[in-house]
């Protein structure tokens, strides 16, 4: 658990490098919970040495009992499954997905996921379209997750363009909710909750602030964002939009808000109030993050992580008690957004 809460936190990434580090290879070998969130670690490191150091550890100490309920339980093969994507090793991918089919019958969503990010690790409209005609050969239950990455690669595509979804990408888009739409009408599926994200990332990116007569950025898209926000957490019982990209009333949109996804929004809807200099809404966004559990020398030690290329070299356990000294008086940017 421990170990996942790292992973998930850029701050504490290298808090994951420590852990591993003390422990011994028999007992991570044998722990049908441990070792897929360890190679999950190496997969986003993308260290390759490391990886085969795990491998070769895992095959000496491994015990002959424990390879069926280890090494080949769906957790710790779709792990095997990402990490040889990620490494383009095609044979060990095959390997992989043969063990999936003869121990499980069938691939999970998770599995099809990693295969589409694998498709969109180099972001272009050829590789897209190779995603989107996978997808459409997969049972649409089976699809959601990997739909999810699709519009994920999308919106990244729209942001780092700076400009509009063209005509293709909106028909993307709009055929793959449509269809999730379908299979998944009272939106169950996470796939809803990452839409959410996915909406608000786009929707206060500084690129998206428009500039006004003055030269000035307009920055009414985080009013929007926090208007949509808490019209979706006082509506948490109502079908969300299914495309809230093309929306012809924006005010009128619902997400998904889920206890896991809430806090990315307000994350992204707070940093884009520091790029557009709204002292209102990101001291709201802080509260909302304060009165959902999350303490204000973390709100303070994450501002500094996104912004000081240094505080994010941290190597060891130790260093994280620097959070101690932080302040976001020290801090020039949230000290401007934070202006009168």
């Amino acid at each position: 658990m421990v170990l996942k809460i790292c992973m998930n936190n850029k701050i504490y990434k290298h808090v994951c490098k420590d852990i591993i580090s003390r422990l011994p290879p028999e007992y991570y070998s044998n722990n049908s919970l441990i070792l897929p969130t360890i190679i999950t670690y190496i997969v986003r490191a993308g260290n390759l040495q490391q990886a085969q150091e795990l491998m070769d550890n895992v095959n000496n100490n491994i015990l002959p009992e424990n390879v069926r309920n280890v090494f080949q339980t769906r957790s710790c093969l779709s792990s095997l499954l990402k990490m040889h994507l990620k490494f383009n090793d095609s044979q060990g991918v095959d390997r992989v997905l043969k063990q999936i089919h003869e121990v499980f019958g069938e691939h999970s969503q998770e599995d099809f996921q990693a295969i589409v990010a694998h498709i969109l690790k180099n972001k272009t409209l050829d590789n897209i379209v190779k995603a989107v005609n996978l997808v459409s050969k997969i049972p649409e239950t089976k699809a959601l997750l990997a739909y999810g990455t699709i519009i994920n690669t999308i919106v990244d595509w729209q942001i780092a363009s700076n400009g509009r979804f063209d005509k293709k990408s909106t028909h993307i888009i709009n055929d793959l909710l449509t269809k999730a739409h379908q299979v998944d009408p009272k939106q169950k599926s996470t796939l809803w909750s990452i839409l959410a994200s996915l909406y608000i990332k786009r929707l206060v990116h500084y690129k998206n602030f428009k500039k006004s007569y003055d030269s000035e950025r307009e920055t009414l898209n985080l009013d929007l964002a926090k208007l949509i926000f808490l019209k979706s957490c006082s509506n948490s019982g109502q079908t969300c939009t299914i495309n809230p990209f093309v929306h012809s009333s924006p005010q009128n949109i619902v997400l998904k808000i889920t206890n896991k996804n809430k806090i990315i929004l307000l994350r992204n809807i707070a940093l884009g109030a520091i790029k557009g200099c709204r002292k209102d809404i990101f001291l709201w966004c802080c509260t909302e993050l304060f009165h959902g559990g999350v303490p204000i020398k973390e709100l303070i030690l994450d501002w500094h992580a996104m912004f000081d290329h240094r505080f994010r070299s941290i190597e060891s356990l130790e260093d994280i008690k620097l959070k101690d000294k932080l302040s976001i008086a020290d801090f020039p940017l949230i000290k401007n957004a934070l202006k009168q």
